[in-house]
């Protein structure tokens, strides 16, 4: 390790091409994901599951160049040290090893909320999955939001893949190699996030080097979420079950040409203040959209107008990000046995296929996660 951090290679340093990415998957983990740009495996050590997430310094995604991944990399790692936040995916270690640069992150045994989705349009019911608990993860995700930029960063990639949930269906943000410190009329390198739910100024930044974006850019994801969350639509045409074919994702030239119309709530919509807020955040011009630390507050304004809200749930999540904000050091990981059953208990997806590995022995065990 050198000093936690990545520095500068020599010539003779080793680096794996996509061919040779089994060569540093352990024979006895779990691979949950596995693409060209890395794999996360699931962990167990001492009574907690994890996820080890590895890089592929070579992958395309990175332009082949593994100075672009180990940017990427510092960037997490760096991001993850600062921001320590009950709304926020905790790290409990990392690996600068050239061979296998990793960071590990508590398993947060909801899964994903892309995931939740699915299977809700899929008419899978998931205990505790209501409109109590989408507030919830509204409400949290602006929290986390406040929080990234008081502390001077700027997140490009929000999306519902990378809003995972704990055995409570309460919100962590994860996947920061994208977010960045904010830095005054400076165009972010790289790593726009995802076409569908990203803003058209950010878009247009990959054409234009005179065009720049802040975090009015995230607010419009922020929005872009919201409608997936409500709708179970993704913010075009697809809905969010649906595998989309390559050539019919969302192109940038076709948001940016207008050729696709912007998100819209139907008619018959049951929530006028969520929708007028909503549509807000999804401006085309980011000077109209609302300011993201005011993001929260409007919220929970909204929530407690909703007359189907469990606000003694509602108010004890506000309490319970309240204590933790104050007490950032004991906030509790979630990758526990006990937490684990409780999310398989809710139907949650991943929550289910971990179980099952995990019985049948697959989960992986790793000597030092805080290497």
């Amino acid at each position: 390790m050198r000093n936690g951090i990545w520095t500068d290679f020599s010539d003779d340093d080793q680096y794996l091409d996509d061919d040779d990415m089994s060569l540093y998957q352990a024979q006895d983990a779990v691979c949950l994901y596995a693409s060209s740009r890395g794999i996360l495996q699931l962990f167990s050590e001492k009574d907690l599951f994890y996820i080890k997430k590895s890089y592929n310094l070579t992958s395309d995604s990175f332009n082949s160049d593994p100075d672009i991944a180990i940017m990427y990399i510092e960037r997490e790692i760096k991001a993850l040290t600062e921001l320590k936040h009950p709304t926020v995916i905790q790290m409990i270690g990392y690996s600068t090893n050239i061979i296998d640069p990793n960071i590990k992150v508590d398993l947060a045994t909801g899964g994903s909320l892309m995931e939740v989705l699915i299977a809700e349009d899929k008419g899978v019911q998931i205990s505790g999955w209501d409109t109590t608990q989408k507030f919830i993860v509204m409400y949290g995700i602006a929290r986390a939001l406040s929080f990234i930029t008081d502390k001077e960063y700027i997140y490009r990639d929000l999306k519902p893949d990378n809003i995972l949930l704990d055995h409570d269906l309460r919100p962590l943000l994860s996947d920061f190699d994208s977010a960045k410190k904010f830095e005054y009329k400076k165009k972010p390198l790289t790593g726009i996030g995802t076409t569908e739910y990203c803003a058209p100024e950010q878009l247009q930044s990959l054409i234009s080097n005179d065009v720049y974006y802040g975090n009015e850019a995230t607010v419009y994801s922020f929005g872009a979420v919201i409608y997936s969350l409500f709708t179970l639509l993704r913010p075009y045409y697809h809905r969010i079950s649906e595998e989309v074919p390559e050539c019919n994702q969302v192109k940038a030239s076709q948001i940016l040409s207008k050729e696709l119309n912007p998100p819209k709530f139907d008619d018959d919509f049951i929530y006028p203040e969520l929708q007028d807020f909503t549509e807000n955040l999804l401006s085309w011009d980011p000077a109209e959209r609302l300011g993201i630390q005011d993001l929260h507050e409007i919220i929970y304004e909204i929530a407690w107008n909703i007359d189907e809200l469990d606000s003694d749930r509602f108010d004890k999540y506000v309490n319970y990000l309240n204590f933790y904000e104050q007490t950032p050091e004991s906030i509790p990981l979630d990758g526990t046995p006990e937490n684990l059953k409780i999310a398989e208990s809710r139907q949650c997806p991943l929550a289910l296929r971990c179980a099952s590995l995990i019985s049948e022995g697959l989960a992986g065990t790793c000597p030092n996660i805080s290497d």
